[in-house]
């Protein structure tokens, strides 16, 4: 069985480097790299995508990066920096402000359509797409940009404040991170790498964090996130994939779908003695929203396919997920997010067009608070 791999995996692979000090002082990671070009065709790994943001394993050829990893570096070395729209100028804090900036050649005297062309085509440089799924490689790889992107612009701010004061020798991790500001005048001295060469943009948005309103949002976003009893997860920063085969090697070959996944990552590590029985109580969970998500998707799924079905039998079903979350949510849905196969779940209108009167319910998903 080929295990792909983790779409959330953004690991910079940069080099770390030190700041003068004493041995344990805290470190400042520098400018991710990518693997050393130009890598001849027969040495260029080989990867099939996996909708919607996943990958085979490089199989072959000179190295084992990850496809989303060196996507990432791409994301962020080809940054648009302020983009000029017909609104006026704007950070360029999404993938789609990427196709909104001429590409320029490169020393290798390629020149693309525009930057969001530049950061997929180059990836080509890298890997060699399984003969047949080169157009879905496209589709997916800008799929894994669009997350990246938004991830990249999100982690940012927290990224400056750990980095300000891992200059200073002061060691500060993200979760004290995400509950600290730093003065403009620090912000600005924090600039990333890949902002490094668009220090106006970077000031743009170092008011943006500034700015009164933006603080408040923080804060309440922040305590909404407080309300969440338990740990998310237990998933770190694996696939479903992943973790599914890490976990049926630890347990003599047990064969588990993406249901059963997502059930065992929210009870423990994939090493761990755990499995799932549906007569589990809420404190079998890491938080009380997994609990709430798996029992509504079982009863929505025995609404669709008759009481004698058994969720454990099958992969996430996109229709079950769309009635059970009331659709998707902020582009999200329900459960299973990552291996929900888009273009085949159909939309909330179209479900609701075929519900007939009495037929399987659509629920409302519920808030963070209703979920404790």
């Amino acid at each position: 069985m080929i295990v792909p791999e983790g779409e959330d995996d953004e690991e910079e692979h940069g080099k770390d480097e030190e700041v003068q000090g004493q041995a344990s002082a805290p470190r400042v990671r520098g400018a991710s790299t990518l693997p050393k070009r130009p890598i001849p065709l027969d040495r260029h790994p080989i990867v099939r995508p996996i909708p919607p943001r996943t990958w085979t394993p490089p199989a072959g050829g000179s190295h084992k990066r990850k496809v989303n990893s060196i996507l990432g570096t791409l994301c962020r070395q080809h940054y648009p920096s302020l983009v000029l729209l017909l609104e006026g100028l704007e950070i360029a804090d999404t993938f789609e402000h990427y196709a909104a900036v001429n590409d320029v050649e490169d020393r290798d005297g390629r020149m693309f359509h525009n930057k969001m062309d530049r950061v997929i085509s180059e990836l080509w440089d890298f890997y060699r797409i399984e003969e047949g799924y080169e157009g879905l490689a496209r589709q997916v790889a800008r799929t894994v940009c669009h997350k990246l992107v938004k991830d990249m612009m999100y982690e940012a701010c927290t990224k400056a404040i750990v980095d300000f004061n891992a200059a200073k020798n002061v060691r500060v991790n993200r979760k004290e991170a995400v509950k600290m500001m730093l003065a403009k005048e620090e912000y600005l001295e924090a600039i990333p790498w890949w902002m490094a060469a668009h220090s106006e943009c970077w000031k743009v948005l170092v008011d943006k964090w500034c700015a009164e309103d933006w603080a408040a949002r923080h804060e309440a976003c922040r305590q909404r996130r407080l309300l969440m009893q338990g740990q998310s997860h237990h998933q770190g920063s694996l696939s479903f994939n992943e973790y599914e085969a890490k976990y049926s090697a630890a347990h003599g070959g047990e064969p588990i779908n993406t249901f059963e996944d997502f059930a065992l990552f929210h009870k423990g590590k994939a090493m761990a003695e755990i499995h799932y029985n549906p007569e589990d109580p809420p404190e079998a969970y890491s938080n009380p929203s997994a609990y709430s998500r798996l029992s509504s998707y079982s009863e929505v799924a025995k609404e669709v396919y008759g009481q004698d079905y058994d969720p454990r039998s099958h992969d996430h079903d996109g229709e079950v997920v769309m009635r059970a979350g009331g659709g998707k949510k902020h582009g999200w849905y329900y459960l299973g997010d990552s291996v929900i196969e888009t273009a085949s779940t159909p939309t909330l209108s179209q479900i609701r067009a075929w519900t007939v009167s009495g037929g399987p319910s659509i629920r409302e998903r519920p808030t963070a608070t209703q979920s404790l």
